[in-house]
């Protein structure tokens, strides 16, 4: 029997909430604010390759790859522990775009409490009620939440340097601690 994958089961719980959950989004032709149930884009890897799947999206405007969620790789999983397929602390990005020229308080709303907020409540709801996922005893999952308002107006980098092509709005989410359900097998 395989194990369960931490990347494919995140996946699964992004493209659950994909088209389904509603967010209200700002026109960039007109600024109009319209409510919506944007497809969510998943993505895993290190820094450099999600920037470089982002600025390959945006050569061709007819993908829309924001908002999404990324996931941090790589994943170090423990695994052979009792009652429990793997264990891991997890880091995430869920991201939406931004404009360069708005300040904090717009950003404050236009992309996290219209947008990226939103998302995160709903990822971290359907993790809750995940049945693969197992949760503390109060039903908590701990982890180090961090909106970062200088990716849009200051560019998001990776670890060399390297500037995505557009500017974003983020939520950082930093030692998600994911422990996945031992698979049970009936015969």
């Amino acid at each position: 029997m395989q194990q369960p994958n931490i990347i494919d089961i995140l996946a699964g719980i992004v493209a659950s909430l994909s088209c389904k959950t509603p967010v209200s989004m700002v026109s960039v032709h007109t600024g109009d604010v319209h409510e919506t149930m944007p497809e969510i884009t998943y993505i895993f890897g290190d820094a450099q390759y999600i920037k470089d799947e982002l600025d390959k999206y945006s050569k061709v405007t007819s993908i829309e790859k924001l908002p999404l969620i990324a996931l941090f790789t790589p994943v170090k999983e423990k695994r052979g522990l009792p009652d429990i397929a793997t264990e891991a602390k997890v880091s995430l990005l869920i991201a939406c775009s931004s404009r360069t020229e708005w300040n904090n308080d717009e950003r404050k709303v236009y992309s996290f409490e219209n947008i990226l907020r939103p998302i995160y409540n709903a990822f971290m709801d359907a993790l809750k009620n995940s049945p693969q996922i197992l949760k503390n005893y109060d039903g908590s999952m701990p982890h180090v939440y961090s909106e970062n308002y200088s990716y849009g107006r200051y560019g998001a980098y990776t670890a060399t340097g390297e500037a995505v092509s557009e500017p974003i709005d983020a939520i950082d989410i930093r030692d998600l601690q994911i422990t996945i359900n031992q698979l049970n097998c009936k015969r």
